[in-house]
């Protein structure tokens, strides 16, 4: 029993196509298995103005479909999952929704499950295959474990709709080198939620994916000592609102009101929180000085005992960079 081989033919218009690529149009994908050209001789590449016929697809692709190579299939499969989600949505929605504000809230939200806060999905594009081949060198030398970089394609010559589109699905950057971006492709990726970086010298637009890369680390806290305070007496305030108030003597540092606290038992912490007020006798304060006394009174804490300590801290968040380096 024969089987029928999906045949895609191909006019290549950038880069060179070579056999093994992984390839993406429209909501279709493959692995280029053969090329045959135009004498039906098979060849292992295929370059600008050259037609050939592709073997390898999972699916045959639509005429006018425009094929992108794509870094792995892993990479392929997202794409095209991605579209045809898209277009059952349109199918689904589209008569009803098409002039409505709630496609487009619609299509954000399904854009959000491919969405991944420890990774960054990129295309490059360069004005030579030298330019291409220093960044592409330079980026291989990047071993972080986390943010995960991932090059979704990368390709020499203009900017191309396609390089824009294929980075929808990941939320992804467009970086070029020596390259220009027409305005049109510019409101496309505006809509898109696509961020374009140019740049006339690689380690300035490195420098500016590094920076990316670090963004997506989260913030490291840092809690910055303020004061000490040791509880010497527990007053229990009966009433509308029942409360515990701890009679404190500020052993070190200063307490302030606003600032975060933590409470130890047997060198255990067994309360971390806010203040719900600070008094001094019976007036409200914002600040109890060293060897001064004050009454803590805590937000949703009342298990105090005579002689717990009191610590009162700063939080702070400070920005983490990717330890990242290059050879030039």
């Amino acid at each position: 029993m024969l089987v029928p081989v999906a045949i895609a033919t191909v006019l290549v218009q950038r880069g060179v196509l070579k056999k093994g690529s992984v390839v993406v149009a429209g909501s279709c994908s493959g692995k280029v298995r053969q090329m045959l050209n135009d004498n039906g001789k098979a060849v292992i590449s295929a370059v600008p103005s050259m037609p050939v016929q592709v073997t390898g697809w999972k699916d045959l692709p639509e005429a006018g479909e425009m094929l992108l190579e794509v870094e792995s299939e892993n990479i392929a499969n997202k794409v095209v999952n991605y579209r045809k989600n898209k277009q059952q949505n349109m199918k689904t929605y589209g008569p009803s929704l098409s002039d409505s504000d709630d496609l487009q809230i619609m299509m954000k939200n399904f854009t959000k499950s491919y969405d991944d806060t420890d990774k960054l999905d990129i295309v490059i594009k360069a004005d030579v295959n030298g330019s291409l081949e220093a960044m592409l060198d330079a980026i291989k030398t990047y071993k972080a474990e986390k943010p995960k970089l991932s090059i979704v394609s990368s390709g020499v010559g203009p900017v191309t709709e396609n390089d824009i589109r294929v980075l929808e699905p990941f939320k992804g950057m467009l970086f070029c080198f020596n390259v220009g971006v027409s305005k049109d492709l510019q409101k496309l990726a505006q809509q898109l939620d696509v961020r374009i970086h140019t740049g006339k010298v690689i380690y300035r637009l490195l420098h500016t994916l590094k920076e990316e890369m670090s963004a997506k680390l989260p913030l490291l806290r840092e809690d910055i000592p303020v004061g000490e305070a040791t509880v010497l007496q527990v007053f229990h305030l009966s009433g509308k609102r029942k409360a515990s108030v701890a009679g404190c003597r500020v052993k070190q540092g200063q307490l302030r009101r606003k600032e975060t606290y933590r409470v130890y038992r047997n060198n255990q912490v067994i309360f971390e929180g806010k203040l719900s007020s600070m008094k001094r006798g019976n007036d409200d304060t914002d600040v109890a000085k060293k060897e001064t006394e004050c009454g803590l009174c805590f937000e949703n804490f009342y298990d105090f005992k005579e002689g717990d300590k009191v610590e009162c801290f700063s939080k702070t968040f400070n920005k983490q960079e990717v330890e990242w380096k290059w050879n030039f």
